[in-house]
């Protein structure tokens, strides 16, 4: 499994040849953000996943076509035993890829909370609720977004989406804890790994596939142009 991570950024010219690689419809998404900023980071973001799809499935990025699960998670047509996920926040993007193995991968970068706890006790399990309120005030908001990105992770892996609610199972979020789904049904915490995979300060990520044998080819945050040249 291979785990890659960049910085939403790119030159002019890279911007660009990433924008020629995606299709009409990602292109009119692109075009609907009101923020250039927003826009690019999309560009990036998908015109990246499609050069790395392309790698792994040996054709050009343009000819990558996907499809989607009844619940939303996307495939790709072609090469379907290769399962990826993607997900960005702030100006990172990161992204996951496996063969023969559902994958969900989560980013979130860590911002102020004034809401922190009435958000928590709206999604979090009750469990987490009275493990995050149990920290110091000062460690509750990097806890929350560990919890938050585990969470989320999990659902994009098993690939329910909103059909799964967030407080219907508990992950690990203490900082001295391994990263664990440690209560939900028991055929799902057998079927399911959870692991950190947070790049750099400032953010948190969380990997989730099935479980087995496991060996994960991690990169730290790099530029657009160092990736695509790997």
């Amino acid at each position: 499994m291979r785990v890659w991570c960049l910085r939403l950024c790119a030159d002019p010219s890279t911007l660009e040849n990433l924008r020629v690689v995606l299709n009409d419809e990602e292109r009119e998404r692109a075009d609907r953000f009101r923020f250039p900023l927003h826009r690019d980071h999309f560009v990036i973001a998908r015109g990246v996943l499609r050069r790395l799809l392309a790698r792994f499935l040996g054709i050009a990025a343009g000819d990558v076509e996907f499809q989607y699960a009844p619940k939303g998670k996307p495939e790709c047509k072609s090469g379907r035993a290769l399962r990826f996920n993607l997900s960005h926040s702030g100006d990172m993007a990161i992204y996951a890829f496996a063969h023969n193995r559902e994958v969900g991968i989560d980013i979130e970068q860590h911002r102020e909370m004034k809401d922190l706890e009435a958000i928590a006790k709206r999604f979090f399990a009750a469990g987490e609720v009275e493990d995050l309120m149990s920290l110091a005030p000062a460690d509750r908001p990097d806890a929350f977004f560990r919890c938050w990105t585990r969470k989320e992770a999990f659902i994009k892996a098993i690939g329910d989406g909103l059909s799964l609610p967030l407080d219907s199972f508990r992950v690990s979020l203490f900082p001295d804890q391994t990263a664990s789904i440690v209560d939900t049904p028991a055929e799902q915490r057998k079927k399911w790994q959870l692991i950190d995979v947070t790049p750099c300060t400032g953010y948190s990520a969380a990997l989730v596939t099935e479980a087995g044998p496991l060996t994960i080819s991690q990169f730290a945050a790099t530029t657009v142009e160092k990736l695509l040249l790997l």
